[in-house]
């Protein structure tokens, strides 16, 4: 599986054996950027009501905190969807930002956990292929680790 998301330039959907709807999802931003195809993405396949976690690195324990994006959960959906967000779908998701200090993935996996997350969404960064092995990135490490499906969204894709 590792070696189709090096590859892939496409979403990729890692559904845990015996999974029905997603209902409860944490979307990890690992650089700290917002990734608006992971965001769009992690929404088409929830319901409108469905609890959601941004999972970023901490910009007080990050050596570059100028990367890490400012704001509250709903303020990044918001950057990150603009008017694609309906408003009822607004005032009805519930999201929270999570800052991660330390290691993202095990901070990720334990908030997955904690939350009961049935979905873990990610970034899949730089172009298919190897270029991908030399790039810092949770995506394939979660595919291993993670209890739960993985969405694994790669940059170049356009999620209406």
């Amino acid at each position: 599986m590792t070696r189709v998301a090096r590859q892939i330039g496409v979403p990729l959907l890692a559904a845990k054996a015996g999974c029905e709807a997603p209902t409860r999802c944490v979307i990890a931003l690992p650089d700290g950027q917002i990734h608006a195809p992971t965001i769009r993405a992690a929404f088409r396949l929830l319901s409108s009501d469905a609890p959601v976690w941004i999972a970023m690195p901490d910009r007080f324990a990050t050596p570059h905190p100028e990367l890490i994006a400012a704001g509250t959960a709903r303020e990044l959906v918001l950057e990150a969807l603009g008017d694609a967000m309906a408003s009822d779908e607004r005032d009805r998701r519930l999201l929270e930002r999570v800052d991660i200090a330390g290691d993202m993935l095990s901070g990720v996996l334990r908030l997955a956990d904690e939350a009961g997350a049935d979905l873990i969404a990610v970034p899949n960064r730089g172009a298919p292929g190897q270029v991908r092995v030399f790039l810092p990135n949770v995506a394939e490490p979660l595919l291993v680790a993670a209890p739960c499906s993985v969405l694994i969204v790669p940059d170049a894709v356009a999620i209406p």
